[in-house]
Parts: structure tokens; sequence; C-alpha cells
């Protein structure tokens, strides 16, 4: 999996090894005036589109990995992570 952060919007995207040009997740950051920042994870590779809120990066990160293996299929590539 190749993950890149946007040097304009700082949101994180994930892309599969198969199509390095469509994104499969994102990382967003959330922060409300007066709030601790918080991380929006959305997934692209199921019907729909799935995600939730973590209270830090490494944790949205690590659901959005988990949740990427889950639906992992055999003509997906293997979601071993590579920084760009």
């Amino acid at each position: 999996m190749l993950i890149k952060r946007c040097p304009f919007t700082g949101i994180i995207n994930f892309y599969s090894d198969i199509d390095p040009f469509v994104a499969v997740g994102s990382i967003a950051e959330n922060g409300e005036s007066g709030r601790a920042p918080e991380f929006k994870w959305r997934c692209y590779t199921d019907d729909g589109i799935t995600g939730g809120i973590a209270p830090d990066l490494q944790t949205a990160e690590r659901r959005l990995v988990n949740f990427l293996a889950l639906v992992d299929t055999p003509e997906r590539s293997s979601f071993t992570a590579r920084v760009a």
C-alpha cells in the first residue's frame, strides 16, 4: 500500500499497489475550536463508504488498515505499507 499526505489539505490518502491513482482510503483531521482534534478515517473499497472517528492519528490509521485487510480480496494487492 502506498500512503501519501496532501501538502495542502493534510489529508492522508491510501492507495493500492494495483491502482496507485485511486485512493482506497483516507484520514483527515477534524479539529473544532476549543475541542481536542479527532481523526476521521474512510474506506472506499467496500460497497459503500465505511469509516469512523478516532482520537489520534495512529488509532485512525490502525483502524483503516485493519478494515482494508478485512475487505482485501485475492485480486487486490497485499496491503504492505510503504510511505512516499
